[in-house]
């Protein structure tokens, strides 16, 4: 449990977990749909924590809120880890709430990923690895999405569906794509080197 609370968000406070707090605004799920959700998220950050190997030191506050309220068109969530750590996701009354939570997770990676490297490295990470690795540390969750039992599995799937070239220009299309490409590429990084020369490769900013 970690003590005090996170920065305030717009919205009605609706929980407070170990680590998470939670708020919600008009228009998306109910209060108690997004008291559920916080009780899974929790769980779902004890399994990133073991699987990424850092755990949080500050709580962090999650908003969910309306699509119409998204900071860019098509934008699902964001997380602000520079400064007083939140994550946000926009959803409106009535959709999935399991998609909504998968991607909870990776914004809750985000929030490990500044936790491990530092804000500033963070701030500076190469979008491949940023996005990749966010995908990567929501495992089980991240892979429910498209059913592949693995990210080497997703990669080769979509690799022999015609995805294939440059990946930082996979951005430049469907971004559930690039994502999991970008997963599988750090997949294949983790599983050929030592984390040492993975973390090197992040905090180098390129």
């Amino acid at each position: 449990f970690l003590p005090g609370s996170g920065p305030a968000l717009p919205g009605q406070f609706v929980y407070a977990g170990r680590r998470l707090d939670f708020y919600v605004g008009k228009g998306t799920f109910s209060a108690d749909e997004v008291a559920s959700m916080a009780i899974k998220a929790e769980h779902a950050l004890s399994y990133m924590q073991r699987r990424f190997a850092t755990e949080l030191r500050t709580r962090v506050s999650v908003g969910v809120y309306p699509r119409s309220l998204s900071p860019g068109r098509g934008t699902r969530g964001i997380a602000y880890t520079y400064g007083a750590t939140n994550v946000r996701i926009y959803y409106g009354a009535g959709e999935d709430q399991h998609n909504a939570l998968v991607i909870l997770t990776h914004e809750l990676a985000h929030a490990l990923q500044a936790e491990a490297y530092g804000k500033e490295e963070q701030s500076r990470a190469d979008i491949v690895l940023l996005e990749g690795l966010a995908s990567f540390i929501s495992g089980e969750y991240w892979l429910s999405l498209s059913g592949a039992p693995s990210f080497h599995a997703r990669a080769r799937e979509l690799y022999q569906a015609g995805y294939r070239g440059n990946l930082a220009t996979l951005g430049n299309g469907s971004l559930d794509v690039a994502y999991d490409m970008w997963a599988g590429f750090v997949d294949y990084l983790t599983r050929t080197y030592v984390w040492d020369k993975v973390n090197s490769l992040y905090v180098a900013g390129r």
